[in-house]
């Protein structure tokens, strides 16, 4: 039996005549439609040259944008310009100006000596001390004339910066990665300078030591404010400090302070102080920005090393927990915190100790494990000469100094951060002194150790290092200290 293929509808108006399939959108429509749905994509490809003709508008408007920032930056080029060629010129006028007035004083005085000369000449009463009193008045002078300039000297005023960096902040949604990425390549890193600074000064209630690398609060708890020497106005710094001792947790409080302002005892609510007293919780001008903390810290412990970074340049401070790589930026109102900056801590737990680190070099050693972190070859140098002296060698090494002809050791048996030394007397003080009780020198090792010495010839110098020995004396409870 023959069977009827069923007929298709179109797609417009349902009826059975289909006859002309689209290949885009695959419907089928019959003869009256089918030029209706050309006439729709027609329409739609109007729509699209519309929306192409608005974007490259956009285009254009885009660029003028670029050229009024371009416009900007040559005005500021120009006024710097300006400004640069105003303040040359001021000080080449101040320069002559004072040249001549020591032009004139010089020719005042060498007009009065004429004169002298003049008339001792006419009445003829002159000596040998009157020749030798005028050749030396006429070669002092001659060097007040020559060497004014050596007297004289230029300096750039960093407090007051003549002109300020410009800086492009890109918006996030205005460029996709890899845009942003050409230019951050192209950004220019700052060059930061590993800050020689010391504790200088401190309130009452602590002490500043080790050439002012360590300051100690006493046993008492309340605030102590301690400043550092260097004055910052320009340029960027980087300053690293080691908390060694919070046995209360309490926070310390790490940042700056304008230089003009007077030493107090909350120092920290100063109108000119920024800083922190624990990550995400800051001070900007003297005001606490998180109220909720406390007195102790919640993000940093005992041995963390905190960084500071001073940016005068853009006017930035910034900090990092070293340990928990947490790190922050603060801005600085420079109306509120004028230049010279100045490191300014503060520090209220009894018993807290803080250690500004002179370099980015450090060597932490553990009961598991030894750290060595250094910026360059010579700090792992002096790391890795430092970490030497921790392996016991004993014998081999008094063998060697035989070798190379010593005979004499110098045996520097205990130091600030440890007392190694066995005391039958006063057993506590390696008890409680020493790393810990395996690494002792008991009174059998240094009796062997001076007898091999004699065998070798070498003499042998045991020293105690006074101050070494006074610090760990006063932490354990012997002495009452």
């Amino acid at each position: 039996m023959t069977s009827v293929a069923a007929k298709t509808s179109c797609a417009t108006c349902g009826k059975g005549a289909g006859l002309f399939k689209c290949e885009g959108c695959t419907q089928t429509f019959c003869t009256n439609h089918v030029t209706e749905h050309r006439q729709t994509l027609h329409h739609q490809v109007d729509e699209i040259i519309i929306d192409y003709d608005n974007l490259h508008k956009k285009i254009i408007e885009t660029k003028d944008q670029s050229n009024s920032l371009i416009k900007y930056i040559d005005e500021w080029e120009q006024k710097s310009i300006v400004k640069i060629q105003h303040m040359a010129e001021e000080t080449r006028q101040k320069i002559v100006e004072l040249s001549d007035i020591h032009k004139r004083t010089v020719s005042q005085e060498l007009n009065l000596l004429t004169e002298r000369i003049k008339k001792a000449r006419v009445e003829d009463d002159f000596f040998e001390t009157d020749l030798i009193d005028w050749i030396s008045t006429l070669n002092k002078l001659t060097d007040k004339l020559m060497n004014v300039s050596l007297s004289n000297s230029i300096k750039e005023d960093q407090s007051a910066p003549l002109i300020y960096q410009l800086k492009l902040v890109i918006t996030s949604s205005t460029f996709d990665d890899k845009d942003k990425d050409m230019f951050q390549y192209h950004e220019t890193e700052p060059q930061i300078a590993t800050s020689g600074d010391i504790f200088e000064h401190c309130s009452s209630g602590a002490n500043i030591e080790d050439h002012g690398q360590l300051v100690e609060h006493s046993d008492s708890d309340y605030t102590v404010e301690v400043r550092g020497k260097i004055g910052y106005s320009s340029g960027t710094h980087r300053l690293r400090f080691q908390i060694e001792k919070n046995p209360r947790g309490t926070w310390i409080f790490f940042g700056i302070i304008s230089k003009s302002q007077p030493m107090q005892k909350y120092s920290y609510e100063s109108s000119s102080a920024y800083g922190w007293v624990d990550y995400n919780d800051y001070f900007l001008n003297g005001v606490r920005q998180n109220h909720e903390t406390g007195i102790l810290f919640h993000h940093t412990i005992e041995n963390d090393i905190i960084a500071l970074v001073f940016d005068c340049t853009n006017r930035k401070i910034y900090y990092t927990n070293v340990r928990s790589q947490k790190s922050q930026q603060l801005n600085i109102d420079i109306n509120k915190c004028p230049f010279p900056w100045q490191l300014h801590i503060n520090i209220y737990g009894r018993r807290d100790c803080v250690r500004l680190l002179s370099a980015i070099n450090t060597l932490v050693v553990k009961s598991n494990h030894t750290a060595l972190n250094a910026l360059s070859v010579w700090g792992a140098l002096r790391g890795l000469e430092t970490f030497n002296q921790l392996i016991y060698v004993g014998n081999d090494f008094l063998e060697a100094m035989v070798q190379s002809k010593m005979n004499a050791f110098h045996f520097h048996i205990v130091d600030g951060q440890s007392f190694p030394d066995e005391s039958r007397t006063y057993p506590e003080l390696s008890d409680k002194g020493a790393y810990n009780k395996q690494d002792i020198y008991s009174q059998a090792d240094i009796a062997d150790l001076i007898e091999f010495s004699r065998q070798c010839d070498i003499r042998v110098l045991i020293e105690f290092d006074s101050s070494g020995t006074t610090n760990q004396m006063s932490e354990s409870a012997l002495f009452g200290l």
